[in-house]
């Protein structure tokens, strides 16, 4: 069982990507940890090196990342986020609903982050 609140880790977490905060978000990273958008092809990213890498690149392509928490469950360091994500690609506004599975390890670090998502709702709003 997780000797954290893992509830205030994920919180953590959201905020260093909504206040684009690269050095935040790798600090809760664990070595191992995994970042995976699952409705797109090839996008398992594996390592903190890779996940921070992601980040960065998302951070590049979008200028702003705000998380509307709707559910937050939160168990034996697991935290599902049932959110409404509005992000800024350039000069479009793209408002997605989305799930996220957060996994914290014992020490504390982020293992998995795992983000559910309707690709045809995000590729008809960049259209």
């Amino acid at each position: 069982m997780a000797q954290h609140d893992s509830k205030a880790l994920a919180n953590q977490f959201i905020h260093a990507l909504e206040t684009r905060d690269l050095d935040a978000v790798s600090d809760l990273l664990a070595d191992d940890v995994v970042f995976e958008d699952v409705p797109l092809a090839d996008t398992v990213h594996r390592g903190k090196p890779r996940a921070v890498e992601k980040v960065a690149e998302f951070f590049g392509k979008s200028s702003s990342y705000v998380w509307k928490k709707h559910r937050v469950v939160s168990e034996n360091g697991t935290v599902f986020v049932e959110r409404t994500s509005d992000i800024v690609f350039g000069d479009k506004k793209v408002t997605l609903p989305m799930v996220v599975i957060l996994e914290f390890n014992d020490a504390g670090k982020l293992t998995l982050f795992k983000d559910y998502f309707d690709l045809q709702t995000l590729q008809n709003q960049l259209a």
